[in-house]
């Protein structure tokens, strides 16, 4: 069986989309034949809703211990609402678009990188008009936090390394005018997966 793992980020939520989110959910599983028997009931859930829309217009007009009550009313709230999305994980078992029907999002599971990671493409060399610098450009890697620059000033098969950067453009400088220089990138991932090597671009410093 699948695992359904619920998505809420009810502490993030302003005191406007607290309240949106959990009329939603209300809205979504009134009559829903997926959810019989809401666990609290939903009528529970209205009636303290209104406790803290109640208690959120006093506090804005600050009258005394209406903030804490409406602090204390989100804490209860938000224990419902957590109990209600355990609730339908349960009767879910499993299936995601039944679960997704209460309302409820489900929180996606981060994709592991791939090892190796892909090949940098679109690897480029332009002038910027200065004969000792040229500019690299390439397309960004999935998964890549950052690359390595490899640099040679002979042909495209003896190259050093130069240098790893974070972004997907840098300006190769301190070059001989007049020299061709060939240039490869290949991307490194978490945990030091690495990519294969680009294919090798040339340019005249000039």
């Amino acid at each position: 069986m699948k695992k359904i793992t619920p998505r809420l980020g009810l502490s993030r939520l302003t005191v406007l989309g607290f309240i949106q989110f959990i009329v939603n959910i209300l809205s979504q599983m009134s009559g829903n034949s997926s959810f019989p028997s809401p666990t609290p009931t939903l009528a529970a859930i209205q009636d303290k809703l209104d406790e803290y829309k109640h208690a959120v217009t006093e506090a804005a007009a600050r009258i005394p211990g209406a903030r804490a009550l409406r602090n204390q009313l989100r804490v209860e709230l938000s224990i419902m609402i957590t109990d209600l999305a355990n609730y339908c994980v349960l009767v879910a078992a499993g299936d995601t678009s039944v679960f997704e029907s209460s309302g409820f999002s489900v929180r996606r599971t981060a994709q592991p990188a791939p090892n190796p990671l892909e090949t940098v493409v679109n690897v480029l060399l332009q002038s910027v008009g200065v004969d000792t610098e040229l500019r690299l450009l390439f397309k960004a890697v999935p998964y890549a936090k950052s690359y390595e620059v490899w640099l040679s000033p002979v042909d495209d098969m003896h190259f050093t390394y130069l240098t790893t950067i974070s972004s997907q453009r840098y300006v190769i400088n301190n070059l001989s005018p007049g020299t061709r220089y060939f240039v490869k990138v290949r991307a490194i991932g978490p945990r030091g997966i690495v990519g294969g090597f680009s294919a090798a671009t040339s340019k005249i410093a000039a």
